[in-house]
């Protein structure tokens, strides 16, 4: 009855009925029919099932869980999704850009500021239609949701026992909900308000270019399952593919969604340019307009270097590389032969996860930069071990890591 009397769409209801039809047989739905029956009867319900599943199914979740632990403790204590995954959208859509930073920062304030915000989206008239269109929309609080569901930066539950990862999480996600649903919401609205006939065909292809333009890249059908290991094995797979995956929308799209990819990449692009050329002017700092230089496109003042191309520079930068069979070391200005395989092999090693990442250094006995693997390095004022000084690179938060070399430079 409880089914029957929902107010969702019928193959919504049919489909959990199937899902309760199920357990009440003894048997385990699927992960999609779990999420299902915990929407309709809440999350006790589904962790009740859960704890049901074979030996080996709570294995692998719990092995996968683990092995992106190290990944999501790089990434917390901070606020970074605005620049590194919503920063291409933030041009173009600049009122929508500021209330999800400010949605971010009271997320990360309070619980109930985070819970309000997803509740205002899922409670939208027209969350039910851009979520059968495929825009992404993180479940953060859901039980039920497998791990390749969650945004890939926090690819763990356990991490959440850590102090600082939760709050670091719910920033991260409440910002980039809000910020693809306000986006898609307005775009649609503009489109209809101007009298344009927005067909379901125009809805994907416009979900897809905004999931792909905030770092949600499209994998193979046949690798979504395997999502978590990707997720371990590289650093933010589904991000180095949306830097593909959003460029696309300019041939892939409709011609609605065409028409607005390009706007807001020009306006990315343009805007990112004038950045640069304004920063070329002050006293003191340098701009690297060079594609072979590892510092391309960043504004270097002293020791500090700032890079806003949400992870575009190091494609573009190791694409320069291959073309030219040259690259240009950023101490000495020279540019020295690259090996093209060579090159190939330091875009991959950059791109590999902490775990995988330290033991190929290791293996190595030289990090992907060239470094000396057993070469000490001064922290806070102390000389550390190189595998050491690695393995805290490796899992330690980028935050802590950046306050340690700050300290040093400055010689606090």
């Amino acid at each position: 009855n409880t089914i029957r009397d929902a107010s969702k769409p019928y193959f919504v209801r049919l489909n959990t009925h199937t899902a309760l039809e199920k357990v009440l047989t003894g048997r385990i739905p699927q992960q999609a029919e779990i999420r299902l029956l915990e929407d309709m009867f809440g999350s006790e319900f589904a962790t009740a099932i859960l704890k049901k599943r074979t030996l080996g199914a709570k294995v692998f979740a719990n092995a996968m869980d683990t092995l992106n632990l190290p990944r999501t403790l790089l990434t917390s204590w901070d606020a970074s999704a605005p620049l590194r995954q919503g920063v291409v959208l933030a041009p173009g859509h600049v009122p929508e850009f500021g209330q999800s930073f400010g949605a971010m920062v009271k997320a990360m304030a309070r619980e109930k500021n985070a819970v309000g915000v997803d509740d205002f989206i899922k409670n939208h008239p027209n969350f039910q239609r851009f979520q059968d269109a495929g825009l992404y929309h993180a479940e953060r609080l859901k039980v039920s949701a497998a791990l390749g569901d969650l945004e890939e930066a926090f690819m763990s539950r356990m991490a959440r026992r850590i102090p600082g990862v939760k709050l670091s999480e719910r920033g991260y996600v409440t910002f980039l909900n809000k910020l693809r649903f306000d986006v898609m919401n307005n775009i649609v609205e503009g489109w209809t308000s101007s009298g344009k006939q927005v067909s379901e065909a125009d809805l994907t292809s416009l979900a897809n270019f905004i999931n792909a333009a905030t770092g949600r890249g499209r994998l193979p059908k046949a690798l979504e399952r395997y999502s978590p290991v990707l997720n371990a094995t590289f650093f933010s797979p589904r991000l180095q593919l949306s830097r593909l995956d959003a460029p696309l929308q300019l041939i892939q799209g409709t011609p609605l969604v065409r028409q607005q990819a390009a706007r807001d990449l020009a306006l990315f692009v343009g805007t990112g340019v004038g950045i640069l050329s304004l920063a070329s002017l002050a006293p003191g700092v340098t701009v690297e307009i060079d594609p072979r230089s590892s510092d391309f496109g960043k504004i270097r003042v002293g020791n500090s270097r700032i890079e806003f191309w949400g992870s575009y520079q190091p494609l573009a930068r190791y694409t320069a590389q291959l073309i030219m069979g040259q690259r240009k070391t950023t101490q000495g200005k020279q540019v020295i032969p690259a090996d093209r395989g060579n090159t190939i092999k330091r875009y991959f090693r950059s791109k590999l996860g902490p775990v995988p990442g330290f033991v190929s250094d290791a293996l190595a006995g030289k990090t992907f930069t060239g470094e000396d693997f057993a070469a000490p390095e001064e922290r806070f004022g102390r000389t550390v071990p190189g595998p050491l000084n690695l393995a805290l690179e490796a899992f330690v938060p980028l935050f802590i890591q950046d306050l340690s070399k700050a300290v040093d430079q400055e010689g606090l």
